[in-house]
């Protein structure tokens, strides 16, 4: 589970500082928040099918 959260924070971090040029704004922010919630759902749903 750590290192999802290590995976699921690396994504966020590259895709906010790519933003970070332009004014961040709250729907990016709010987009790349369910984005990253939507990989950790698919990779728990991943990992319950392997089980």
């Amino acid at each position: 589970m750590i290192y999802k959260i290590y995976f699921i924070k690396q994504i966020l971090y590259s895709e906010l500082s790519g933003i970070e040029a332009k004014k961040i704004n709250v729907n990016q922010v709010f987009l790349y928040l369910l984005k990253a919630f939507s990989v950790l759902l698919l990779m728990n749903i991943r990992d319950y099918i392997n089980s």
